[in-house]
């Protein structure tokens, strides 16, 4: 999904639990002639994903898109938020 958003002009803010994960990603999307920049956060705390979201630039669209393997309350189903919306996949 990222490359996808990237491949189309988007400047990414990538965001997990350990952003170190996300380097490979970031790299290859840079040297794509994308931008993409890795956070660390917890798309099942609240408060984390709010710090992220302070820091994009007014007017940014945000997307969530997060996968709770734990067996959490999706049982490791994949869920992506948008806006006011949020479709489990």
């Amino acid at each position: 999904m990222a490359r996808r958003f990237a491949a189309a002009g988007y400047a990414l803010a990538l965001a997990a639990r350990n952003p170190d994960r996300l380097g490979a990603l970031v790299a290859e999307i840079g040297a794509a002639a994308g931008t993409a920049k890795a956070y660390g956060s917890d798309a099942s705390v609240p408060v984390l994903c709010l710090s992220v979201q302070a820091r994009l630039p007014a007017g940014a669209v945000s997307l969530v898109r997060g996968t709770t393997a734990q067996g959490g309350p999706d049982n490791g189903k994949e869920v992506t938020k948008s806006g006011r919306s949020l479709a489990v996949e």
